[in-house]
């Protein structure tokens, strides 16, 4: 059972991550600041630092934090069919983007200056990466080159290569969105999207094995 000095210092915690997560929106991570954090909650200067000892343990945990409801989001999309299943969670994954813009460039955009995610991150960043991982085929529908899949053994070799390929095109396609790259040309971008991922689906070879076209789209943002 938890004890009362534990839940306290557990929901303290989470009160300097929602106040640093709502800091990140507003100024950014290079600006993030530890005093600026103390003095919303109300502390000394000097008391977060026995939560998070320096700003690059904050930065950490919002980046776990970030990828842990992501992938929670993911992982509950989950129907029969791999070409649906596949489909249902990009366009999660694109709404998750839009409605959390900084949570998504602080794990997949521009390099922190000073500052490097430590290996513990590595686990839930492949958590996300599984949740398109686990719906390739066995087999590759296009040939891998043996270098690619040697390198990509860890994590399935061959098969992961093409599903790695797939989740780069679609954090470039939401990079390119969210900074407004689009506009003038395939804005919004909805339709675009569902092209990109369709023909993931169909080079992936998800739809080959009798599973109905997929057909749903992105939610339209309001």
């Amino acid at each position: 059972m938890t004890g009362k000095r534990e839940l306290s210092r557990l929901k303290l915690e989470k009160d300097i991550r929602t106040i640093g997560r709502k800091h990140l929106a507003e100024v950014g991570p290079v600006a993030l600041s530890m005093r600026a954090i103390t003095r919303e909650l109300g502390m000394a200067s000097s008391a977060v630092y026995r939560y998070y000892p320096s700003k690059a343990a904050l930065l950490t945990a919002l980046i776990e934090e970030s990828y842990a409801d992501l992938a929670a989001r993911l992982e509950a999309v989950d129907v029969p069919s791999p070409a649906e299943t596949w489909l249902r969670r990009a366009n999660e994954l694109r709404e998750w983007a839009r409605e959390s813009p900084h949570d998504f460039q602080l794990i997949y955009g521009t390099p922190i200056p000073d500052y490097a995610a430590p290996p513990e991150t590595i686990p839930l960043a492949e958590r996300v990466a599984r949740c398109f991982l686990d719906l390739a085929p066995a087999t590759p529908a296009s040939p891998v080159e043996a270098a690619l899949a040697a390198q990509l053994a860890p994590v399935g070799g061959d098969r992961a290569a093409p599903v790695f390929a797939a989740l780069s095109q679609m954090i470039g396609a939401l990079t390119l969105e969210l900074g407004g790259h689009f506009v003038g040309t395939a804005d919004p971008a909805d339709h675009l999207w569902t092209h990109v991922v369709h023909t993931q689906i169909r080079n992936l070879g998800l739809d080959s094995a009798g599973s109905p076209h997929p057909g749903t789209r992105p939610r339209q943002k309001q």
